[in-house]
């Protein structure tokens, strides 16, 4: 310490000292004050970097006229001011439906991020930008996860470090977004950011003046296009003009071709069945096409076309062309040209009749003179051709509706016959079986006549058992349940076998049974069904001759397969129902009162189970009383046994019909029709 010893020396050092504070307070505020101007000058500083910016923005934003230039001229100025890395300009559609890349820069991808489009529909960062019109932000990935965990990360900001997202609005509508990124860096401080803010308001309205631009650029070249397109027109149309009075007689005769296609369309519209649309075609068609003859032939089945109708040819040519093969070269000109020379005609046209691009018959003009087939007469021969097929499609299609109707109706009376037969069969044999026991449950009948009553009960029912094992069996076959066991079998014990079964019927019945020498033949077939067939056949054929007929049965050897024949001197079989045998429930004497049973199913059975093994059986008879022969032909063994056994397990019998009965187990026995 300072010794004083005086007051003035006291007096002095106080001095010092408050000299000394004054100068240290003086130099403080120099201090502020110098740092003040620093921070005032780094401020104008930033502010003149800023307005350099934002007119250099201004600059490039005026010279772009397209979104694209916008977007470019954005990012070029914005990002090297703003120190960032990347960045894309997007637009909103002028659907609204979508937000869409319209530049972008700076990414290691830049094409992949300038081809990105999201919907607005969706939940992402960029479309909730819009959707909020409040610009996002994040300075690191941790703050992104946590302020924008709800939503869908876009591609180009997925590698982001940093990023904002800001929204261009005008007039309180969303038209796009600034995204601008920063990858791999330290993060900035997007809280001050007065230049982004600025900018994005400066490209909005720039973005929104492009937008009106490209509208105007294209309703331009639409009116250019409009303009020339109708300089083209009517162009066209003074073209259309010349060429409409130079032809002006032409078309009055074309006129005259629609009155008279008028009149076939009508003709046609009135014709009902095929026979009278094919007049009418002819008819009509001659008319409209100015033709001398006309015919229409249709394509069969076999390939063989059959002429329904025609006019005005020579009597050799119309009975030589009723039916002729379809041949290839059929209409070629060569063809033609003969046949139109064979009927002294000098030209011919041959027009095919297509239904849903399928052919299905010709029709033929034949004129007398030369005739120039330019591309109008083709087009009306054309019309004639397409007016006839649909006429012949319809025609035929009603007259096979008329037919269904028939068949349905034919089917119904059937199914009533069927019922009231059935009802009849299954009565009878139950009546006596209620009869008898109803006898025994009463105790009127003594010792002697119990077990003739006990055996006319088993005998009836026996008899409606077999009943219904026909109808069980008809329905498993009808519904393809009815699986072949395939073996070889020998045809001839096969045969034997069912002789036996029904030779006591045919001595109750005082006929005579006539078996040829039978030789040992294999053939393919499940012996069981096989046996059946033929049992049912001998059945029939006993059922159906008088005592003191004869039932003979023989085997022939063919060149492709083995006949079994059946032959009868019973009843024999009228002609009207010789194709209708081999139906369900069909028999010569439907009435109720017929005097031979049974419910018309043995022969349908017999039919399914041939064709089953592959072969096919007919019937022959001259008429009534004059007997019936069945022939079953099967095929050899040779060539045919490997293919069987393959396809053993899964051969059934597959039928066209459908059939109600209900399923049940195989019949116990076989039954006679």
């Amino acid at each position: 310490m300072l010794p004083i010893n005086r007051p003035a020396e006291a007096l002095v050092f106080v001095l010092l000292l408050i000299l000394t504070a004054l100068i240290c307070l003086a130099l403080r505020r120099f201090r502020r004050s110098l740092v003040g101007e620093r921070s005032r000058r780094l401020e104008a500083e930033v502010a003149l970097e800023r307005t350099s910016a934002f007119e250099a923005l201004l600059r490039a934003l005026s010279k772009a006229q397209t979104r694209a230039e916008v977007g470019h001229a954005c990012l070029s100025e914005l990002l090297p001011a703003a120190s960032i890395a990347s960045g894309v300009v997007a637009a909103v559609s002028e659907d609204d439906r979508e937000l869409r890349v319209l530049t972008a820069m700076g990414y290691a991808d830049s094409e992949s991020a300038a081809r990105y489009t999201v919907t607005l529909a969706s939940k992402t960062v960029l479309t909730e930008v819009v959707r909020r019109q409040k610009p996002l932000a994040f300075s690191s990935r941790k703050l992104r996860s946590a302020r924008l965990g709800d939503l869908t990360i876009d591609p180009i900001l997925d590698e982001a470090e940093a990023a904002i997202v800001l929204p261009l609005l005008v007039t309180g509508r969303t038209i796009g977004v600034i995204v601008l990124t920063q990858p791999h860096v330290a993060a900035p401080d997007w809280a001050e950011g007065e230049l982004l803010v600025g900018a994005a308001t400066r490209v909005a309205a720039a973005l929104d003046r492009a937008t009106r631009f490209e509208r105007a650029e294209r309703a331009r070249a639409d009116s250019d296009a409009f303009r020339i397109q109708a300089k083209i027109e009517i162009r066209e149309r003074e073209r259309a003009e010349a060429a409409l009075r130079e032809s002006e007689a032409r078309y009055r005769a074309l006129a005259a071709r629609t009155t008279r296609l008028y009149t076939l369309s009508a003709g046609l519209s009135e014709a009902v069945t095929l026979a009278a649309v094919a007049r009418v075609i002819v008819n009509q068609g001659k008319v409209v096409v100015g033709a001398s003859a006309g015919s229409v032939a249709l394509l069969g089945e076999e390939a063989e076309f059959e002429t329904l109708y025609a006019e005005e040819y020579p009597r050799e040519l119309a009975e030589a062309s009723q039916r002729f093969p379809a041949e290839p070269g059929f209409c070629a000109t060569a063809a033609v040209a003969s046949m139109a020379a064979d009927g002294g005609f000098a030209s011919v046209a041959a027009l095919p009749l297509l239904v849903e691009g399928s052919p299905i018959g010709v029709l033929s003009f034949h004129f007398t003179v030369p005739v120039n087939f330019d591309d109008s007469y083709r087009a009306l021969l054309t019309s004639v051709a397409h007016h006839a097929a649909q006429a012949i499609d319809r025609a035929r299609l009603y007259e096979g509706a008329q037919r269904a109707q028939a068949d349905a109706e034919a089917a119904n009376r059937s199914k009533d016959d069927f019922l009231s037969i059935v009802s009849h069969e299954l009565r009878t044999p139950l009546s006596a079986v209620l009869g008898w026991a109803t006898m025994l449950r009463g105790h009127v009948l003594d010792e002697s006549r119990r077990a003739g009553a006990i055996e006319a009960i088993h005998r009836n029912a026996t008899r409606q058992a077999r009943l219904i094992d026909e109808l069980l069996d008809v329905s498993r076959i009808v519904a393809g349940r009815a699986p072949l066991d395939l073996q070889e079998v020998d045809l001839a014990a096969n045969v034997r076998g069912a002789i036996e079964t029904i030779m006591p019927l045919a001595e109750a019945k005082g006929l005579t049974m006539e078996v040829a020498p039978l030789p040992e033949v294999l053939v393919v077939a499940d012996p069981h069904r096989l046996e059946q067939v033929f049992v049912n056949l001998l059945g029939n054929a006993v059922k159906f001759t008088p005592s003191g007929g004869t039932v003979a049965v023989d085997i022939r050897r063919a060149d492709r397969a083995i006949d079994v024949c059946v032959r009868d001197t019973g009843r024999g079989i009228d002609a009207g129902f010789l194709p209708h045998v081999f139906e369900r429930f069909r028999q010569a004497d439907g009435a109720v009162t017929r005097t031979v049973g049974g419910l018309g199913l043995g022969l349908f059975i017999a039919r399914r189970l041939v064709e089953a093994h592959g072969g096919h059986i007919r019937v022959e008879s001259e008429g009534e009383n004059r007997g019936a022969t069945f022939t079953v032909s099967l095929p050899h063994v040779e060539g045919r046994a490997a293919m069987l056994r393959a396809v053993a397990a899964d051969v059934s019998v597959v039928l066209d019909e459908q059939s109600s009965a209900a399923e049940a187990p195989p019949p116990r026995r076989a039954a006679a029709g």
